[in-house]
């Protein structure tokens, strides 16, 4: 399964933070990403934002 949005509870499988982590990362994506509130973040820019690679946060939302 092929992941384009993330939503918060990803977020906190990926991270392993706690839910208002999560969403303060979230904003500061947005806020880099220059997206306004309610539009989801896609993969490729969390991916950016951490400097994980794509395929390593696919593999662990697989699980």
């Amino acid at each position: 399964m092929s992941f384009l949005f993330l939503s918060n509870k990803e977020l906190q499988t990926i991270t392993g933070k706690g839910e208002k982590a999560c969403y303060r990362l979230i904003s500061k994506i947005r806020l880099k990403n220059n997206k306004d509130n309610g539009i989801p973040i896609t993969l490729e820019e969390f991916c950016e934002y951490t400097r994980l690679k794509i395929d390593h946060v696919q593999q662990a939302l697989r699980k």
